[in-house]
């Protein structure tokens, strides 16, 4: 194979790092987990993010 050219469009930051909350609760057996959170990316919060769990254990 050939040489193999690489072109960075932008400079990235390679931290990257994020905050958020969530909730924990059990209901019917089950615990739930309700999470928000946003990442942080070259000093730039990005769009939120929700996570729902369910699971037998913490």
């Amino acid at each position: 194979s050939g040489p193999v050219t690489i072109i960075i469009d932008k400079k990235r930051d390679p931290v990257v790092w994020g905050y958020g909350f969530g909730l924990r609760s059990r209901l019917l057996g089950y615990f739930v987990r309700a999470d928000w959170a946003w990442g942080i990316e070259n000093n730039m919060v990005m769009p939120n993010v929700f996570y729902l769990s369910l699971s037998l254990d913490f």
